[in-house]
């Protein structure tokens, strides 16, 4: 009598079956023997049908089942962790420069809406002293702002400002006078 011998991990065949047949792409078996091959699930990837399934990489998802490799995520984005099914867009206050890296948060000067892959400075006569922030603060009236990451400076004595969002205040029109700081 004739023993049959087990089809090797990768392959499959059905019981009383003359030959083994290879799992089909997106599909795995990795003991010997075995009568179908399982496809590859979501997050993962399945390159070599021996092998079990492998997570996807950060700055990389699959979100369908039997896949050969994982999807890169786009611009703006990122993957939290390892074996992700899909992409996150980046929150506002922070640059996702590399999918494969979590965001990093704006420093104070700097804002970011979400989905950026970095951080802007924040316009002349604008300013956020926070980390992490979505947006710039006006400079108010009274104040002027030299630096993007500085609090309103209020307009010395001898000057005033009645405009928002100014980086220097007046000096007063002749026979008028601020005795006071943050004049308007």
């Amino acid at each position: 009598a004739i023993t049959p011998i087990p089809c090797p991990p990768g392959t499959w065949s059905n019981a009383g079956a003359p030959q083994c047949k290879p799992c089909q792409a997106g599909y795995y078996s990795t003991k010997g023997g075995s009568s179908y091959c399982t496809i590859c699930e979501q997050g993962h990837y399945c390159g070599t049908a021996e092998l079990p399934p492998q997570p996807c990489p950060l700055g990389r998802y699959s979100d369908k089942l039997g896949q050969t490799e994982c999807t890169p995520c786009g611009s703006g984005t990122y993957t939290p962790a390892q074996a992700s099914v899909e992409c996150t867009l980046c929150p506002a206050g922070s640059s996702c420069s590399n999918p494969a890296l979590l965001p990093q948060q704006c420093s104070s000067g700097y804002y970011s809406n979400s989905g950026q892959v970095s951080c802007s400075t924040c316009p002349t006569g604008y300013y956020t002293t926070k980390n992490g922030s979505a947006l710039c603060n006006t400079c108010p009236i009274g104040h002027y702002c030299l630096q993007g990451n500085e609090e309103p400076k209020p307009c010395p004595p001898g000057t005033a400002n009645a405009l928002h969002g100014q980086t220097a205040c007046i000096p007063c029109s002749e026979g008028k006078y601020s005795a006071y700081s943050g004049a308007i």
